[in-house]
């Protein structure tokens, strides 16, 4: 008996993007974002529609250039779309980001080198809410290198951890905002794939027990496939989203998952989808 073949969705259907009820968490519309280079305009993003459901881990997958960032940085409110609407938690990604729903963490921990695991892990937290006691603060920062596996390593400065532990407590950093909304870009993109495979495992866990909204970035169709409830694929000429596979993969996943057929059939999908955007062909 042949393995069953993953749910594919042709993107965009509203109605079909999130097997979550209710609102979307994450929300856009029709949007597009152009920059001006030299009074000739580029059209980065056009006409994407997307829709996460409260409490999903989705990934967006797609070549270099695709967009897969600029998109994270419109819903992390860093930028503004030049066409269309964008929403998080019911409201401007701004204003999502003004009251801490947001956390986000990029390839580069971008740690303070002279402060310590828990400062750095304190220090967004620190920042963004001056009427917490440094007390409560800290406290909740060591709940979070806690959470990421990095108990003990507390008083370590950037200089004396690994990539792995490194990205860890950007991780942590984030989490003490206690964000409804999670954002990474390319997180475990510069580490080597047994500790990426670890960094995976730990972003599972974490998920399962905070049961925040995801939204991952990354270029490897392994770590997309193995992570996420729904894979939107993005490609080029123009930017757009290609298609949302559903990920029906069962949870909990562990490296058992990696064997399952239906794991390497959605690779092979992925990578059929991208090739084809490459060649400019219809999907």
């Amino acid at each position: 008996m042949s393995a069953a073949r993953p749910v594919l969705r042709a993107a965009p259907s509203p109605a079909s993007q999130s097997r979550h009820p209710g609102p979307a968490h994450l929300n856009a519309e029709g949007l597009a974002v152009e920059f001006d280079l030299g009074g000739r305009k580029q059209r980065v993003l056009s006409d994407i529609d997307l829709k996460v459901g409260k409490g999903q881990l989705v990934a967006l997958v797609g070549p270099s250039g695709c967009g897969k960032s600029t998109l994270l940085r419109l819903f992390a409110g860093l930028m503004s779309p030049s066409a269309g609407k964008i929403e998080v938690a019911g409201m401007a990604p701004a204003e999502a980001a003004r009251r801490k729903l947001i956390g986000v963490a990029f390839q580069d921990a971008t740690l303070l080198p002279w402060k310590t695991a828990l400062d750095n892990a304190a220090f967004l937290l620190e920042t963004a809410d001056p009427s917490l006691s440094r007390a409560e603060v800290r406290r909740r920062a060591q709940h979070n290198l806690h959470l990421v596996g990095l108990s003990g390593a507390e008083a370590k400065r950037p200089s004396q951890l690994s990539g792995g532990m490194r990205q860890r407590v950007a991780i942590a950093r984030a989490l003490t905002l206690d964000p409804e909304v999670l954002l990474l870009d390319e997180p475990f993109g510069a580490l080597d794939a047994i500790t990426r495979e670890e960094m995976g495992s730990l972003l599972l866990d974490i998920w399962q027990r905070t049961q925040k909204t995801i939204l991952l970035v990354t270029h490897a169709f392994d770590e997309a496939v193995f992570l996420s409830s729904d894979i939107h694929v993005m490609g080029t000429g123009p930017a757009r989203i290609l298609e949302t596979i559903a990920n029906d993969l069962p949870y909990p996943r562990d490296a058992q998952t990696y064997r399952d057929p239906r794991f390497s059939e959605t690779e092979a999908r992925l990578r059929e989808l991208l090739v084809k955007s490459h060649k400019g062909a219809a999907p």
